[in-house]
């Protein structure tokens, strides 16, 4: 995941952007106060719209717990997050069970993310 050719270019300027967890994660955590193993074990699922309010809904999943029943929740997507595209890499990773399966948690008893099928 760290070889010099996934990150050489990464934070040069350039017209290439990068819409992919390691970009998308931490705006999330900003702009939504949500816990980053949270954000990590997010099911592609639980990106929601109710009456076209985008939103994450935060509960327990196969692929990890919460800390306690109140974190179960819903967070409107709203600014930042939506104008920089998460809404468009949900919608580009549909198919996959997890919306950001390329982040393995490295603090963690164990590690749930899979990598995805080929």
């Amino acid at each position: 995941m760290f070889s010099p050719e996934t990150w050489k270019n990464r934070v040069v300027p350039g017209e290439v952007i990068y819409h992919d967890a390691l970009s998308i994660v931490p705006y999330l955590a900003r702009y939504t106060l949500a816990r980053r193993e949270e954000l990590c074990g997010l099911d592609v699922d639980d990106v929601l719209d109710e009456s076209g309010i985008p939103y994450i809904f935060v509960r327990p999943n196969e692929h990890r717990t919460l800390k306690n029943p109140q974190s179960t929740r819903r967070i409107p997507l709203i600014g930042e997050v939506v104008r920089l595209g998460f809404l468009r890499y949900r919608a580009e990773i549909k198919s996959l069970v997890l919306t950001f399966w390329a982040m393995v948690e490295t603090t963690s008893r164990k590690s749930v993310i899979p990598v995805p099928p080929n």
